[in-house]
């Protein structure tokens, strides 16, 4: 199987060290729409940096971690969330 050292400074690299930082600040959810709605702004922001197949589907899988957060919490389901789309 191939596989590929990040260089530190290259696109790579501070893309994992970005999806890093993001996974730390929203790792503990918090029962209240405001950490809901900052966190998918970060989710989609990050995607919409990054525009690629890796962004999207690690933003999707954080969404729905939410979601599922917000669901156990006692939030309506859907309420507050979609998974981050592509636009054309």
């Amino acid at each position: 199987m191939a596989s590929k050292k990040f260089e530190k400074g290259t696109m790579e690299w501070k893309f994992f060290s970005e999806l890093w930082q993001l996974s730390q600040s929203i790792w503990v959810p918090e029962n209240n729409d405001e950490y809901y709605e900052k966190s998918l702004a970060k989710i989609k922001e990050f995607d919409k940096k990054y525009n690629t197949p890796y962004s999207k589907h690690f933003s999707i899988a954080l969404t729905k971690t939410l979601n599922d957060f917000s669901i156990n919490a006692g939030f309506e389901e859907g309420k507050i969330y979609d998974e981050p789309r592509r636009t054309a």
